[in-house]
């Protein structure tokens, strides 16, 4: 995002694929650690998994910044709203969306979680057009899309689930 380009500051650069691989290994995250952790309780799967994940952020900045590609030491925040959306951060999104995500996958499963996760990009282009910076037409047609991609996918889960018989009913 560069919100000085012409473009509104939205362009392909070719991070796309890391997102998708992004989105892959979260998917086996998700699968792994209930698996591997069963047992453990969702807070202490998210901290062991967090404090790993954080060892692991820290080298490969390290090392980035040694090869020149950030800026070592990183800058201090420069206000009170930069600590604020920080703190929001780890607090909200990080800790507690983690716990939450865990606990989501862990009673409705990888599928239906994922049907979620979908709308990433949605909220983004939401959060990004209260900032102020108006969403494209193309980036709606997207959004809408997604959109209806996860109503279609409940909805034929609802449907599904109403079709089942009951176990230990009489079948007509």
């Amino acid at each position: 995002y560069d919100p000085t380009a012409a473009s509104h500051g939205f362009e392909i650069r070719g991070g796309e694929f890391l997102m998708i691989l992004g989105s892959v290994c979260w998917s086996w995250y998700s699968l792994a650690a209930q698996r591997w952790l069963q047992g453990w309780s969702q807070i202490r799967i998210a901290a062991m998994t967090t404090s790993t994940g954080s060892v692991a952020t820290v080298a490969v900045y390290v090392v980035a910044g040694l090869l020149g590609a950030a800026q070592l030491p990183p800058a201090l925040p420069s206000s009170w709203q930069d600590v604020a959306i920080l703190g929001w951060i780890v607090v909200v999104l990080v800790a507690i969306g983690l716990i939450a995500w865990n606990h989501g996958v862990n009673r409705a499963g990888i599928v239906v979680a994922l049907i979620y996760l979908n709308m990433m990009p949605v909220v983004a282009i939401a959060i990004t057009a209260l900032l102020g910076t108006p969403p494209r037409l193309f980036q709606i047609v997207r959004g809408g899309l997604v959109i209806a991609g996860v109503l279609q996918s409940q909805l034929r889960r609802l449907r599904k689930a109403r079709r089942a018989p009951v176990p230990g009913e009489e079948q007509i």
